[in-house]
């Protein structure tokens, strides 16, 4: 399911942009907002998290991400395999 909707969006350090028909791609209640990033250009999030398109070539795209040191930031299988490995250790608490 997609809606589209008007956005404020923050680049860098300039003031809020406004942006006209974003494409809200949803599925079973999570939403996700698509952007278009060019290299050097950035994302903010929740006022305390960037993430910048350092480069991109071909099918590949590096992010640059500045965040706190208490937010933790992984790649997506990463963070699955941690999630699992907690999983798996709750499984074995919970069953002694």
């Amino acid at each position: 399911m997609k809606f589209k909707y008007d956005a404020y969006i923050y680049i860098a350090t300039r003031r809020p942009i406004r942006i006209r028909n974003v494409i809200i791609a949803g599925k079973e209640g999570i939403a996700m907002l698509v952007l278009s990033r060019k290299r050097n250009e950035s994302v903010v999030i929740n006022d305390n998290i960037t993430v910048v398109v350092v480069d991109v070539r071909g099918d590949k795209v590096r992010l640059g991400i500045n965040a706190p040191k208490n937010v933790p930031v992984h790649r997506k299988e990463i963070y699955d395999s941690i999630r699992n490995i907690k999983l798996s250790e709750n499984v074995t608490v919970n069953t002694h």
